[in-house]
């Protein structure tokens, strides 16, 4: 916040989760960095899965939710009060998993490869995480 305010550096922030692709924890830990982040001050950079450690662990749609809720925190005007406060509720569904290895799935298990789009079961989970971080307070712009 200091460096947002105080300065014209662009200050990035990329996000590390610990879980992996297809798990509902990689959604709340993507959404928790980004409402962080952006009510702070941040540029967002891009989401990586399992702490970045592993080949083929990660898909657009992690990093989409990342940007789309950074989108709607600033777009909204979120205070830092009201994103802590949705963050905490995010991190009540995820702490107590945080030292638990949640690789999920390899992309080419969630996406098919030949046409480079998310496979229906993926693309119902995205949209299911993201209605109920909707319900949480995240005003999605789309």
């Amino acid at each position: 916040q200091a460096v947002s305010r105080n300065s014209n550096l662009i200050f990035l922030s990329n996000n590390f989760t610990n879980a992996g692709p297809g798990t509902d924890q990689i959604y709340y830990e993507a959404a928790a960095h980004a409402l962080t982040s952006e009510v702070s001050g941040a540029n967002l950079w891009g989401s990586a899965p399992c702490r970045n450690k592993f080949c083929d662990r990660a898909t657009p749609l992690e990093s989409r939710l990342y940007a789309e809720t950074g989108f709607a925190s600033f777009k909204n005007r979120m205070t830092r009060e009201e994103a802590n406060e949705i963050v905490n509720k995010l991190l009540d569904k995820y702490d107590a998993n945080i030292p638990v290895d949640n690789y999920g799935y390899k992309i080419q298990e969630v996406y098919d490869m030949d046409k480079i789009i998310p496979r229906q079961e993926y693309l119902d989970h995205f949209k299911k995480m993201k209605e109920e971080i909707y319900n949480l307070g995240v005003n999605y712009i789309y």
